[in-house]
């Protein structure tokens, strides 16, 4: 009976279907050292392709764009729902009470403070995520619409104004930490980031 030495020797003449049932069946036992075997033996073949670097950023325009987008899509429309809430109650507080059941201890000013606390809210969260996009595109050498290029027309007219810092923000507290939140969750998109020593990501050869 031939030795699994002697079998082995054969191995470079494995086409890719015969190895990978071999690496299926090694697999199967547990077998780790004849997995080494049969990677070290498979054939090697060079190929060419786009730049990595470049390839990769594209697909994270992709993800940060389309994240920048879903997020304040969400918080967009809470807000503006809350706004109509907020304007319905202060020009008919008599409808909004019967469709609130006419309850007797409907504190209406209390209401609506609660209510203009969420448009805030919405706000500063919007206005956060927008300043994370601005952060990271100073990060990576684009500017803010380029970063968001996957998204639609209106998203990155939202971005632009929404840069500009509403009143509504002046009383928000834990603005910083909002902004360092999105900021991360849109980091994460972006290869090798962030970059050691706190240096820019460029492209070798690129300005």
């Amino acid at each position: 009976m031939a030795s699994i030495t002697k079998i082995r020797r054969h191995y470079d003449n494995l086409d890719n279907q015969e190895r990978l049932r071999l690496a299926a069946s090694a697999i199967n036992r547990g077998d780790t050292e004849e997995l080494e075997v049969l990677a070290a033996t498979t054939s090697m073949k060079t190929y060419t392709m786009p730049d990595a670097w470049v390839g990769d950023r594209y697909h994270a325009l992709w993800d940060v764009g389309v994240t920048y987008w879903l997020i304040t899509e969400e918080l967009f429309h809470k807000r503006e729902a809350a706004r109509h809430t907020y304007s319905r109650i202060r020009v008919d507080i008599e409808g909004f009470r019967e469709l609130a059941e006419a309850r007797d201890d409907i504190d209406d000013t209390r209401l609506l403070k609660i209510i203009k606390a969420e448009i805030d809210e919405f706000t500063r969260q919007i206005y956060a995520a927008s300043q994370a996009v601005k952060k990271l595109s100073r990060e990576v050498n684009l500017s803010p619409d380029e970063l968001i290029a996957h998204t639609p027309e209106h998203v990155k007219k939202r971005l632009e104004i929404e840069l500009l810092e509403p009143e509504e923000l002046n009383e928000g507290e834990f603005l910083e930490d909002g902004i360092e939140l999105f900021y991360t969750v849109l980091a994460s998109y972006w290869p090798d980031h962030p970059p050691p020593n706190g240096s820019k990501t460029t492209s070798p050869g690129l300005v």
